[in-house]
């Protein structure tokens, strides 16, 4: 049993150490990691905290890489290097989604990819009040605006989306459903891997 055993080890460890070789090979010194900043979301909801976080998350899985530790293809920029930048450009959250504001905040911060999430709307209520009506009536509307600016090409876009519910109450249509919906089209649109 042993001697089968020992064996797959060895294979285990040297299929390790090939593909952490052809991994190294694949990103080589002079290629340098793709530096990324991803801006707090502009007009966050005060209501609505969880879909802030959901929408963090979801920018950061974007962006994300299988193997970045070892083939360092990006490099995310730091929460307090972005706001110093900020404040050292005097640019206040309305601005942070138009290509002006974002080319000095990519030169400020030497970056290669700024993306940024705005909160255009973001509303919910549920109506109890007629008597003769036997379900609770919501109403929830969402929109959102992704901005994503390449320094290396220039090239700056920009994508709306918005989605409204008024009906029965259902989970699929509270501001977290909309919000998953919205954010996930909106980033199969802009497919941001292709600026990686």
């Amino acid at each position: 049993m042993l001697k089968k055993i020992i064996p797959a080890y060895f294979i285990l460890i040297f299929m390790l150490f090939y593909t952490m070789n052809i991994c190294t090979a694949a990103n080589p010194a002079s290629q340098k990691p793709v530096k990324i900043v991803i801006l707090p979301i502009i007009n966050p909801s005060a209501e609505y905290p969880d879909v802030n976080v959901y929408i963090d998350k979801q920018l950061h899985r974007a962006v994300h890489i299988p193997l970045n530790g070892v083939l360092e293809k990006t490099a995310l920029i730091d929460t307090n290097a972005i706001n110093t930048a900020l404040q050292a450009l005097n640019i206040n959250a309305d601005d942070l989604d138009n290509k002006n504001s974002l080319q000095s905040l990519a030169q400020s911060l030497n970056s290669d990819l700024i993306i940024s999430i705005k909160i255009l709307r973001m509303h919910q209520y549920i109506n109890y009040a007629p008597v003769n009506i036997v379900e609770p009536v919501i109403h929830s509307s969402v929109c959102l605006q992704l901005s994503v600016y390449d320094s290396r090409t220039n090239l700056y876009k920009s994508y709306n989306k918005a989605a409204f519910f008024d009906d029965s109450y259902s989970p699929q249509g509270t501001v977290q459903s909309l919000t998953r919906d919205i954010l996930y089209n909106l980033l199969r649109k802009a497919q941001i891997k292709q600026y990686l």
